[in-house]
Formats: structure tokens, C-alpha cells, sequence
């Protein structure tokens, strides 16, 4: 998506701006630019955030685990 954005920034900040209100120049930088930036980086913590298996149970080690699971808050 943030590859889709880039390449038709300028269309997206004339119609943000039509949109808006916003010089075109602040929808441009800020609005589009910031939008495409935001999403690579938060796109790029999906491989990162990841959850562990704990073993529970010694006596039934194949049958009881856990896991953590981590998720925001807010």
C-alpha cells in the first residue's frame, strides 16, 4: 500500500488538498508523506511481535502449554 501511495503521491495530496483545504505543498509532505511512512513502519513490526510456547506441565509435556500472546493496550 505505502508502494501504491508513493507512486501516485502528487494525485493524493491534490485530492487531499482539494479535500481539505490543505497548500498543497503541507498535504504533499505531511498528509501523503507522513500516511506512507506510517504504514512501512508499522507494517515492518509484523514479523517482529511474536508470541512464546511455555511448557506448563512436566508430567504432560505433549498435551499441556501455553503461549503468550502480546497485544497493545490503548
Amino acid at each position: 500500500l505505502a508502494d501504491l501511495m508513493e507512486e501516485h503521491q502528487e494525485e493524493l495530496a491534490t485530492i487531499e488538498s482539494i479535500d481539505s483545504g490543505a497548500v498543497y505543498t503541507l498535504a504533499l509532505k505531511t498528509h501523503v508523506g507522513m500516511s506512507i511512512q506510517t504504514l512501512r513502519y508499522f507494517a515492518g513490526w509484523c514479523d517482529k511481535i511474536q508470541g512464546k510456547t511455555i511448557p506448563i506441565n512436566q508430567a504432560r509435556p505433549n498435551r499441556n502449554l501455553t503461549f503468550t500472546k502480546k497485544e497493545p493496550l490503548g
